[in-house]
């Protein structure tokens, strides 16, 4: 007889005594009820196949969930994706995600998972490197080619240096070597989620930014590209031909259209916008930086 453990918040545990033979039906019968309630059953024992364990009797406990912090009620919860050829790897890794509390979409090659809709949402993908058809590296290309942002985590039983460090500089997470460890494969997944929220929260900014910068006439276009270059209003004046007041009266309008209160800030989201060149080097007060221009344009407005 086998024990298999759940326990609910409070700290009251349940036992269900299965034999071991049926283990995967059970499992198969309450892992709807476990993706609809995952936060109800932290922590589930089962006997898993992950990591090619060949059909013995180990039992790998799953007491990690994902981070829900950053998804919110009425948004897609993150999609794992498991591209694999080894059956028994894919089906065993999705159940133990799947017990965790992530959606899983299981793909048997390449080809499956370039016809598998990438845009619905947040997610991850598990990808073998030596495959039928595509490999794992032809795939990752083809990802990148498309515009596919999901991270993309490698996990294979034929990694070395050079492999590994190509699919890292073409922007994967991580490269695993199987047999992987339960906890590094959820730390690795939710770690690449995270970047991806970071990542995608970025973006979301700079999309309002061009919004707002869209907004500018250009006269005031012009206004903004030489404070943003630390110009001082006679130089302004100066350069575009015009009076000191009607620079200051520019500069209002760009600063209420921006929406932000100082040069500084005007600096920074020209850095954001990609319109002044250099990186960030200098910290800002909270922790940020700002980069030379950026600091020449703080230091214009004190002169000013």
């Amino acid at each position: 007889m086998r024990s298999i453990r759940t326990k609910r918040p409070g700290g009251r545990q349940l036992a269900l005594f299965r034999y071991l033979p049926p283990i995967a039906l059970f499992f198969e019968q309450i892992k709807p009820h476990l993706q609809t309630h995952v936060g109800a059953f932290p922590k589930i024992v089962f006997v898993s196949l992950l990591a090619n364990c060949g059909g013995r009797d180990d039992v790998v406990s799953c007491s990690f969930r994902p981070d829900q912090s950053n998804w919110h009620m009425g948004e897609t919860f993150p999609t794992i994706h498991i591209v694999d050829d080894d059956e028994s790897f894919r089906s065993a890794t999705g159940e133990l995600l799947s017990a965790c509390g992530y959606k899983v979409s299981l793909h048997e090659t390449a080809k499956k998972l370039l016809e598998t809709s990438l845009s619905d949402g947040p997610g991850c993908i598990l990808l073998d490197l030596q495959m039928g058809g595509l490999n794992g590296l032809q795939l990752q290309d083809r990802l990148r080619e498309s515009g596919c942002r999901l991270p993309i985590v490698f996990i294979s039983a034929y990694g070395d240096i050079p492999t590994t460090v190509q699919t890292i500089k073409a922007g994967a997470e991580d490269f695993l070597t199987k047999p992987v460890a339960k906890e590094r494969l959820l730390e690795t997944i939710q770690r690449a989620l995270a970047r991806y929220e970071a990542a995608q929260t970025h973006e979301d900014q700079i999309s309002v930014l061009r919004s707002l910068f869209a907004q500018l006439t250009p006269r005031e276009r012009e206004v903004f590209d030489l404070l943003a270059r630390g110009k001082q209003h006679k130089q302004i004046s100066y350069e575009l031909g015009i009076s000191e007041r009607t620079v200051k009266l520019h500069r209002h309008q760009v600063v209420e259209k921006l929406k932000v209160r100082s040069l500084a800030e005007l600096a920074v989201i020209a850095e954001r916008l990609g319109l002044l060149p250099e990186r960030n080097d200098k910290p800002l007060p909270d922790g940020r930086q700002i980069g030379k221009k950026a600091q020449a344009v703080s230091d214009s407005a004190r002169q000013s």
